[in-house]
């Protein structure tokens, strides 16, 4: 597959030709759970994202399986890295109706498979359920894109755990968004052994300057409903810059794009050396509605070290009226007067210099 230069004659008296620049996209269809062969999702990696030398050209995997119902593909080995432009999408698969149709479940890939290692280049994931991998459940590395849609740590159903040996998504450089603005593009990361995701910034990272990581409008710590604690091992997010000398930006929600990160055995949130991370408009420690308490562990709901903003808006799974997201764990928190809490959830935590305590709104470094 290679950049195809196609003419066409322009019409003009001099009947000059001129050369238009278009990409032509290899596709590949899933359509058998098998390891490998034809039709297999393995083949498809190899032969789609794969098949460049320079790792330039898209390439794009279609889902396809005959039969009703959830098709699970069990990788007898992990399965090959994912280098290049490539897009993995099984909202494709016919009856696709917001909930995965096709498992990856990694049983018997090995002791320290990874689900899916997306190296390089730009990645579009959705609508998978990924688990019972040794390592995590996707691993990005270098590369930019979108991870949507996807069960991670989780069965097909968002109900119970099925944990990845590891993070549910690990991020370790170039520009990421996990999630998205709608609820379409929600993401359930939840039951896994580690974090939920984890964002470990590398040193070899190309263009450190640029990287930046979204995550939106996620469910972290809980079912896929948002309403029962399915708890990650530990911490719901954990961002750690710590090895890079520059400082990458980390969005953890937004207005109309809040998560919901509760129910998680370590915080919500653990930030060692972040970067510029700004956190708002979340759920930390209740339900997606905010109503009901689902407690994160260890030191709260935001444990933070330095460089952090916390701002607050109204989250995307749409709060009942008059709420605000709420904060809950073991840190200083805000006094927020006439306001009414879930029971065991506590107030959004202080973001003022050490050694102030309460009134304070104004964000501030530190």
């Amino acid at each position: 597959m290679s950049l195809s230069q196609l003419t066409r004659r322009r019409g003009n008296s001099a009947g000059i030709e001129g050369l238009e620049s278009r990409v032509l996209f290899a596709v590949a269809t899933v359509t058998t759970t098998a390891d490998s062969g034809p039709g297999s999702l393995r083949q498809a990696i190899l032969t789609v994202a794969n098949n460049d030398s320079n790792f330039q050209d898209p390439g794009i995997i279609r889902f396809n399986i005959p039969g009703a119902g959830v098709h699970t593909i069990a990788p007898l080995s992990p399965l090959p890295i994912v280098r290049g432009y490539a897009t993995l999408d099984a909202t494709t698969e016919p009856g696709y109706a917001g909930t995965p149709l096709v498992e990856l479940d990694g049983s018997e890939a090995g002791a320290v498979a990874n689900g899916l290692w997306l190296y390089s280049g730009k990645k579009l994931v959705k609508g998978l359920a990924i688990n019972h991998f040794g390592g995590n459940g996707i691993v990005l590395e270098n590369a930019t894109g979108d991870i949507q849609a996807n069960y991670i740590g989780l069965d097909p159903t968002g109900t119970a755990a099925r944990p990845n040996g590891g993070a549910g998504v690990l991020v370790t450089g170039a520009s990421i968004t996990v999630g998205g603005t709608s609820a379409t593009d929600r993401n359930v990361i939840s039951g896994n052994t580690g974090p939920g995701i984890r964002v470990a910034l590398a040193t070899n990272t190309s263009n450190p300057g640029n990287s930046s990581v979204g995550i939106f409008s996620n469910y972290i710590g809980t079912d896929a409903r948002g309403s029962t604690a399915v708890a990650n091992g530990e911490e719901g997010i954990l961002v750690d810059a710590s090895t890079v000398l520059f400082s990458p930006t980390v969005s953890i929600g937004g207005p109309g794009a809040g998560n919901v990160i509760s129910g998680n055995g370590g915080s919500g949130i653990h930030l060692v050396k972040p970067g510029n991370t700004l956190i708002r408009s979340n759920f930390i420690g209740t339900d997606a509605a905010g109503a009901h308490a689902l407690p994160n562990g260890a030191a709260g709901d935001v444990n933070p070290r330095r460089h952090h903003r916390h701002g607050r808006g109204r989250p995307a799974s749409g709060p009942v009226p008059g709420r605000r997201p709420h904060c809950g764990g073991a840190q200083r928190h805000l006094r927020q007067p006439g306001r009414r809490h879930p029971p065991g959830a506590r107030r959004e935590p202080l973001v003022e210099p050490a050694g102030r305590r309460g009134g304070a709104r104004k964000l501030h470094r530190h």
